[in-house]
């Protein structure tokens, strides 16, 4: 048994992919046999999500913007210095601005052993050039992400595209470990198909065929491309409604779209709905989307893909590392957004075909039982734990 100290600057209001990762981490690290201590902004968070030993609380909560995350990235330290102790084995926090490098100064002037762990689910360089930033934010970030692996004792990191650029900038390659994304298996799960039919009708009032997306709504979602391709594919199919449940600071740009290309009546937006609802929404999808930037290439390993699977969706995504390897199994399509009707031609042949959907329902569901858990994903954690080097 190891006890683990998770440090994560998630906004508990919202379920998006930062907050959902970070809990069921947590669940599964405790599911596995470890004692897990949590240190999060705000209070009152519903300890349903987590069965954590203890839950230490920073006084402000979450909000994506600089001032706010730099003010909690101090007090966090802060904590960090009063709850800091030998009894855990290791410190698991997400890269956030630059708390790495304090944690590791702390422990040596306490003279802890306690090792850091550090995530990085992306590379924030290439994110911050696709939300327009200026180029010296953009290698503000790629410094902060370079030394937040540097202070690291390990390093985990969700695609080989990642451990790459850091190898590529020097980053030791011995302390750093791939580890994908996973999914929960007991929250997601396929209903049978008269179900699915009935729930679309108590949901939605509809017997169309639903084209899906949940997640963050984001510049990197490749969203606008789908709504486009959406309005081509209809005029085809006009038995099609597109769903998408989600947040973010691209929702506003999303919504003025839908209105400009006329679509209101064919488009269904939800807004941050209960997590505990999500895989009811899942199970209305008949084939869901996880559309990525090409740029994300070898840098993204989707949450949203495996949640997908775990409910039994057929899925269309981009072709790109990180997400065309699993191509090969079945149950995802994928599509160059570069090449024009690509993902029109893909979504004609689904729903032309709807024997393929259920093939693929099927097939998902068997591949996310045996290689999308989180509990093989916290077991793997606690594994590089215990390797020497």
């Amino acid at each position: 048994m190891k006890k683990i100290l998770m440090l994560g600057l998630i906004d508990s209001k919202k379920n998006d992919a930062s907050k959902i990762h970070f809990f069921e981490l947590a669940n599964s690290f405790i599911l596995t046999g470890n004692k897990v201590d949590l240190l999060i902004p705000g209070d009152g968070i519903d300890r349903n999500l987590c069965d954590a030993s203890k839950i230490f609380h920073l006084p402000f909560l979450y909000q994506e913007n600089i001032t706010r995350v730099f003010l909690l990235s101090i007090i966090q330290i802060i904590y960090y210095i009063f709850i800091s102790s030998n009894s855990y084995d290791f410190i698991y926090i997400r890269i956030r601005l630059f708390p790495c490098f304090f944690l590791k100064i702390i422990n040596r002037i306490k003279g802890l052993k306690t090792k850091i762990f550090t995530e990085q689910a992306g590379w924030l360089e290439t994110e911050m050039k696709i939300q327009k930033h200026n180029k010296t934010e953009q290698q503000i970030a790629k410094w902060i992400q370079l030394i937040d692996a540097k202070f690291a004792d390990k390093v985990i990191v969700m695609t080989e595209g990642i451990k790459e650029r850091l190898i590529k900038n020097h980053i030791h390659q011995n302390k750093i470990y791939v580890v994908e994304n996973g999914t929960n298996l007991s929250h997601f799960f396929p209903l049978n198909q008269n179900n699915r039919i009935k729930l679309k009708r108590e949901l939605l009032n509809s017997e169309n065929i639903i084209l899906g997306f949940i997640g963050n709504i984001s510049k990197w979602q490749g969203i606008e491309n789908l709504i486009r391709v959406f309005k081509k594919i209809r005029k085809k199919h006009n038995n099609l409604s597109l769903l998408l449940i989600g947040s973010g600071l691209y929702l506003d740009e999303i919504k003025k779209l839908i209105t400009k290309e006329n679509l209101k009546d064919f488009i269904i937006l939800k807004e941050n709905i209960p997590y505990k609802e999500v895989n009811l929404w899942m199970n209305i999808i008949d084939i869901a989307f996880a559309p990525k930037i090409k740029e994300l290439d070898g840098i993204t390993s989707p949450l949203k893909l495996r949640d997908y699977a775990a409910s039994g969706n057929a899925v269309i995504s981009t072709r790109i590392r990180g997400i065309k390897e699993f191509e090969q199994f079945g149950w995802l399509e994928t599509f160059d957004p570069e090449v024009d009707g690509e993902l029109e031609q893909k979504i004609d042949f689904l729903v032309s075909n709807p024997e393929k959907i259920v093939k693929m329902t099927k097939m998902s569901r068997d591949y996310a039982e045996n290689n999308f858990s989180w509990n093989r994903v916290a077991k793997k954690i606690v594994e590089i734990f215990d390797k020497k080097k």
